[in-house]
């Protein structure tokens, strides 16, 4: 029905909405948390960055 290639830029584009959907609501969820909640969060994000390098 779909070339191959058509099927993979609608793969592409499905994966890429569900993404940007993802990030939205991440930083929804970040907007209602209260500020220690975001500074803790930091702190783990930034250890865990530093322990992958």
């Amino acid at each position: 029905m779909f070339s191959a290639g058509r099927t993979l830029i609608i793969d592409v584009s499905l994966h890429l909405l569900y993404l940007i959907f993802d990030r939205l609501l991440s930083r929804l969820t970040l907007l209602g948390r209260a500020t220690s909640s975001r500074n803790i969060e930091l702190l783990v994000l930034r250890h865990e960055v530093v322990g992958r390098r």
